[in-house]
């Protein structure tokens, strides 16, 4: 079956329409693409990402689930070897713990032991992120452990352009990708350029020479938010994006940390199993006139449920500028940091309605 190409255009979308863009884009260009997972054709459609999907495309190409995360990624995987690029959402990254027998025994495996001659074109879209009391078993990340296993490519977005040009690019890959998303991102807007459909490289998301820092996904806004803060103290921050975790440019951090002498590791794992203390080992291989380094992730603790606890467990705008300031031995009175401090506890902002 032809079908037309979609012509190219620049718009502002929303985290969330851009991601259901992606999906439509793909599900348009391709016929033989299907969509499935927990809620994608509920009232809320995942946060508004599946709107519309079962309407464009029948039911045979989108549907909701029952709750049986294992199985259906089985499915999802027969359905990919059968030739069908296949799209299967988690509303939590938790649900899939219970698919990591299909996950890491078979679709990360399923290459290799076929000597890479069967492309396995299968995308896990996962939330993370916190909000509204979540607590210990719905607010995990688990980036490290899901990088941990060869196979699988990781990528984690942190604007609504990157969330299309990865999903896009995700679906037409013959390999396994999990696109984690964080909930708190949903309803930020951004510009979205349709011709731009690869998943983003490590790129500089701004231009310092105080210090390098790194992160992805939400704490890249996070840091942003802090970096042009600090900026009227005359600390200027030069930031990393590493959207896709599994292809980082270490070169060109190291190029930076080079300069500045003072590297900081922002990551949204807990710090025992934290994916920035390999990423940290290798920077630091290849520079050697570094004045301080350090990582800031969650505590090596579970998730409080209390929003009282949680404001003390996640890291925000403040806590990396307490932390820059201090890496750098600045004086800079506390008080004078006060605006950074989000009124939000365990929400991002008013318009925040749920996990769901």
């Amino acid at each position: 079956m032809k079908v037309s190409i979609l012509p190219d255009k620049t718009e502002v979308l929303t985290f969330s329409q851009a991601i259901n863009q992606a999906l439509s884009d793909a599900m348009f260009l391709n016929p033989k693409v299907v969509c499935f997972g927990l809620g994608a054709t509920d009232p809320k459609r995942i946060f508004g990402t599946t709107t519309l999907l079962k309407e464009k495309f029948g039911k045979e190409r989108v549907w909701d689930v029952p709750c049986s995360e294992n199985g259906l990624t089985g499915v999802a995987i027969g359905m990919a070897l059968m030739g069908h690029p296949t799209i299967l959402t988690h509303q939590r990254v938790d649900f899939m713990l219970l698919s990591f027998d299909q996950l890491i025994n078979n679709a990360a495996k399923w290459s290799f032991m076929f000597g890479q001659k069967i492309d396995l074109p299968l995308t896990i879209r996962a939330m993370i992120g916190q909000g509204w009391g979540q607590g210990p078993t719905h607010s995990q990340t688990l980036v490290s452990t899901l990088m941990t296993v060869p196979g699988l490519r990781v990528i984690a977005p942190s604007t609504p352009q990157d969330a299309y040009s990865s999903l896009f690019q995700a679906i037409q890959l013959p390999e396994p990708v999990i696109v984690l998303e964080h909930r708190w991102l949903h309803d930020s807007k951004g510009t979205v350029d349709s011709s731009l459909k690869l998943i983003p490289k490590t790129r500089k998301r701004r231009s310092g020479g105080s210090m390098t820092v790194v992160a992805y996904s939400y704490l890249i806004n996070q840091c942003l938010l802090a970096a042009n803060f600090l900026s009227q103290f005359g600390i200027e921050l030069e930031i990393f994006d590493i959207c896709d975790l599994n292809n980082i440019d270490f070169s060109l951090i190291a190029s930076s940390t080079r300069e500045t002498k003072n590297l900081l590791f922002v990551d949204m794992d807990n710090s025992k199993s934290s994916i920035s203390n390999s990423f940290m080992t290798t920077v630091l291989a290849k520079v050697n006139n570094i004045d301080r380094w350090k990582i800031i992730s969650y505590p090596n603790t579970p998730v409080p449920t209390s929003h009282l606890l949680a404001k003390h467990y996640y890291i925000d705008s403040y806590s990396i500028a307490q932390e820059v300031i201090e890496l750098l031995g600045i004086d800079i009175n506390e008080d004078e940091l006060k605006p950074l401090i989000s009124r939000f506890d365990d929400v991002p902002s008013d318009a925040f309605r749920g996990p769901f």
